[in-house]
């Protein structure tokens, strides 16, 4: 991180940006340190041209936000202008990232149809899961079920987010050193806690 910053190598900065942000990072040092590294490495991507880095580093500061426990409402808007930048530079699996987060956000925020689900009258969680079992990669499928075990485990539906679990489990080497993998661990633990009695 510091050569590239030291001899501005302005091309790799967004790739340093996010690894140095997203994984390596927060498992050092308070959370709310990694969204300088994001937000600075979605501007230098935009810049340079390098789309795929900047739709990567507007997930991530979606997600930090999120684990920071920063306010819902603000996450949600970030998110909204994360997402239509994501649509149009066209990146599916990153636009299927930030909808997970926005459920998991709207679901938080009693904006759903019941705690219990992501759906709502303009999404429904059952049709957007078989979506991403036909056509995503195994990093965003196993992030959405991280989303949905931890917000199963809020909702009190144990058994569910024990399923939850288990699907992502079944992805976890998809997403090696992300902070989402501390976080399955956590409401797993939580969700088992929870279910000891079955």
């Amino acid at each position: 991180y510091d050569y590239v910053q030291r001899n501005r190598l302005v091309a790799l900065k967004p790739r340093i940006d996010i690894c140095f942000g997203d994984l390596v990072n927060f498992w050092t040092r308070p959370l709310q340190t990694d969204l300088p590294y994001l937000r600075d490495g979605f501007r230098s991507a935009v810049e340079v041209g390098d789309l795929t880095y900047a739709c990567y580093c507007a997930n991530h500061i979606v997600t930090v936000m999120i684990t920071q426990g920063s306010p819902l409402e603000a996450v949600y808007r970030e998110s909204e202008a994360r997402l239509d930048f994501v649509r149009k530079a066209r990146y599916a699996p990153v636009v299927d990232e930030i909808v997970s987060m926005q459920r998991f956000i709207q679901n938080m925020r009693g904006l759903t149809a019941e705690f219990s689900t992501f759906s709502d009258a303009s999404f429904d969680q059952r049709t957007f899961e078989e979506h991403l079992e036909r056509e995503v990669r195994p990093l965003t499928v196993c992030w959405y079920y991280i989303l949905k075990l931890a917000a199963r485990f809020m909702s009190g539906d144990y058994g569910e987010a024990l399923a939850a679990a288990e699907r992502a489990r079944a992805l976890l080497w998809s997403t090696p050193g992300h902070m989402q993998v501390p976080e399955y661990h956590f409401y797993r633990a939580l969700s088992l806690a929870a279910a000891y009695r079955d």
